[in-house]
């Protein structure tokens, strides 16, 4: 379902899975043509949205249906478990994501939002706004430019707005594409331009991926060239080019921003297959791509 490799020292690389639990590894040279990169799980089960307030693995925070699990530690770390909020309701692995602005918080969403701040040895959660979204939030995002600035949106594909740190929302005068039934959407705000910002997930009726150049007010299509299909995760490449890199039910994609399009790039080489997850690393000049059954 999800990575994440160290942005301080990106030889470590964590795995979230269906089943195979939550996983870890030291990535070494590429080549051949069999794994090289061992993956051995420190706990089973299904883990999700992994993610870190700087990107590092000094505490790294994924879900599974009813807790938050908690990595400390980036060289040898330590796993806990936090309970959902009493009562919490959501998706089945709802979207979480750290707090950029605090390594020792995290923000979980449900039919409210909830923010998780660490307090002595465990994590206590309050209801971070009284916004009635009028629906259970599928996908958070803080712009990584200003992180008072923040959008959100709903299963239903209802999106919002925040300029004073998710506490205060106002409504999108466009829809967005609706989320995975059990995973949610994909929100990547542009490290290069405040008001930029992408959505991704359902494309079967409408298009799966939109964008926003004036902060989320208003959206428009970004979908050519786009198969009818399902958007599962979206990130932006970190050279500042406007490449944007799309993983979806039938592959993945690089957007040209030159020509206004989306270039499927599995090449010979890429499993033909479901692409779940995406992280950009930077040192490596790489665009990691986890698939639902052959990989990362």
């Amino acid at each position: 379902y999800s990575s994440l490799t160290s942005r301080r020292d990106p030889k470590y690389l964590s795995v979230g899975s269906q089943d195979q639990g939550y996983q870890r590894g030291v990535v070494g040279t590429p080549g051949g043509p069999g794994p090289y990169v061992d993956l051995p799980q420190l706990i089973s089960g299904d883990y999700g949205h992994l993610s870190s307030s700087d990107g590092s693995h000094d505490i790294i925070y994924s879900d599974y249906p009813g807790f938050v699990l908690v990595q400390e530690g980036e060289e040898n770390p330590t796993l806990h478990t936090v309970d959902f909020p009493s009562g919490f309701s959501g998706q089945w692995l709802p979207y979480m994501t750290a707090d950029p602005t605090d390594k020792k918080a995290f923000y979980l969403c449900g039919a409210k939002l909830w923010r998780y701040l660490k307090q002595s040895n465990d994590w206590a959660p309050t209801q971070h706004t009284t916004h009635d979204f009028g629906g259970t939030l599928s996908s958070l995002a803080f712009s990584p430019i200003d992180p008072q600035r923040a959008w959100c949106c709903t299963t239903g594909g209802d999106i919002f707005y925040s300029t004073d740190g998710a506490v205060t929302w106002t409504k999108s005068a466009d829809w967005g594409p609706g989320a995975h039934y059990f995973y949610g959407t994909s929100i990547v705000p542009s490290a290069w331009n405040v008001d930029e910002v992408w959505i991704a997930g359902s494309g079967y009726s409408n298009p799966p991926v939109r964008y926003s150049s004036d902060g989320g007010v208003t959206w428009k299509n970004r979908s050519q060239n786009l198969p009818s299909t399902l958007a599962y995760c979206l990130v932006e490449g970190p050279d500042g080019s406007g490449s944007m890199y799309l993983g979806t039910q039938s592959g993945a994609w690089e957007w040209d921003p030159v020509a206004k399009g989306w270039n499927d790039i599995l090449g010979a080489d890429g499993p033909l297959t479901l692409y779940w997850s995406v992280e950009a690393v930077p040192s490596l000049n790489t665009i990691r791509f986890s698939t639902y059954g052959r990989g990362v």
